[in-house]
C-alpha cells in the first residue's frame, strides 16, 4: 500500500508543480483540490512521510493565502523526516522568511486583511 501513496504523492507533486508554474490566474480549482486530497489521504495513513509533508507544505504556501504558518509547520516536519533533502531544506527557509516578514508587518502595522496586505477600517 505505501508504494502506492508514493505513486500518487509523485503524480500529485508533478500535477502542484505544473499548476503553480502556469503564468495564467485560471488555475484550475479542480485539480488543486484533488492534490490537495491524495495528500491529505497519504498524510492520514503515514503522518511521517516527508514528501506528503513538503507537498502539503507547499500547496498552504503557493496555494492558500494566509497559509504561511501552517506551511511553515508542514515544511518543518518534512526536513525533520528527510534532513538530507536539499530542496525541502530551501523551501522552508523561504516560507520561515516569509513568515518572519509577516510577523514583522504585524507588529509595527497591525494584522493583515484578506485583501492581500491592504489594511481594512
Amino acid at each position: 500500500m505505501l508504494g502506492n501513496i508514493d505513486n500518487w504523492l509523485g503524480c500529485a507533486e508533478e500535477v502542484l508543480r505544473c499548476l503553480y508554474s502556469m503564468e495564467s490566474p485560471q488555475r484550475s480549482h479542480r485539480y488543486l483540490w484533488r492534490c490537495e486530497q491524495i495528500v491529505d489521504s497519504a498524510l492520514r495513513i503515514n503522518p511521517d512521510n516527508p514528501q506528503g509533508n513538503y507537498l502539503k507544505g507547499v500547496y498552504q504556501y503557493a496555494f492558500q493565502y494566509g497559509g504561511n504558518e501552517e506551511a511553515l509547520q508542514y515544511l518543518e516536519n518534512a526536513v525533520r523526516l528527510d534532513p538530507h533533502n536539499v530542496e525541502y531544506r530551501e523551501d522552508r527557509d523561504l516560507v520561515q522568511r516569509s513568515v518572519d516578514a509577516e510577523r514583522e508587518y504585524r507588529q509595527a502595522h497591525g494584522p493583515l486583511s484578506a485583501l492581500h496586505g491592504i489594511r481594512v477600517f
